[in-house]
């Protein structure tokens, strides 16, 4: 009989399930539920309070993608703030929830806009993640993630990545409306 581990998303009435082939850790810090599980499909994966945080299918699209948006864009990045880092991925930033609200999303855009004038939401599709789709945030007082795509250090590193590549650098800050409407709301 197969074992399904299943995140909830009350606030969505909807949940996520998967089937778990072992339990490799589990242990409850006075912070954090911490497990470690392992899926046939999924490989290993990071479960933090009960939310999965990674697995080894598809890590790579959370980190690529955080990573290497704005490292393509700054010629000589020399010091990168890391917010939470739990998972030593590089940078990742969790609300309680893992569903936005419209309130929450505005709030963010305004108050990164109050400090930087470049300010913008990238996306990327992550199997694992509630609903599959994520957004990153982009801020900057002097870069635009597009106009400022450094096209030489691109071709130079010659990168053997999985998902990150120049079209999806491009393509990640084609927002749909929906978005669009939340970001510009007054």
């Amino acid at each position: 009989m197969a074992v399904i581990f299943t995140e909830e998303y009350p606030e969505a009435k909807a949940s996520f399930s998967l089937e778990i082939s072992r339990v490799l850790f589990s242990e409850k810090s006075p912070f954090q539920k911490i497990e470690i599980l392992e899926s046939p499909f999924f490989g290993k994966i990071l479960v933090i309070d009960d939310c999965i945080m990674l697995t080894e299918k598809d890590e790579f699209i959370y980190h690529e993608m955080i990573a290497h948006v704005p490292l393509h864009v700054h010629s000589h990045p020399s010091k990168v703030l890391v917010i939470g880092g739990g998972d030593d991925g590089l940078l990742t930033n969790q609300a309680e929830s893992p569903f936005y609200t419209r309130k929450w999303l505005l709030q963010v855009s305004q108050k990164l806009g109050q400090v930087f004038s470049q300010m913008f939401f990238y996306q990327a599709n992550i199997p694992t993640y509630p609903s599959g789709y994520w957004l990153f945030g982009f801020a900057s007082k002097k870069y635009h993630p597009s106009k400022d795509f450094l096209q030489n250090k691109y071709d130079e590193q010659k990168l053997a990545l999985k998902y990150y590549n120049q079209e999806i650098h491009y393509a990640s800050f084609m927002l749909p409306n929906f978005v669009k409407d939340i970001i510009h709301a007054k």
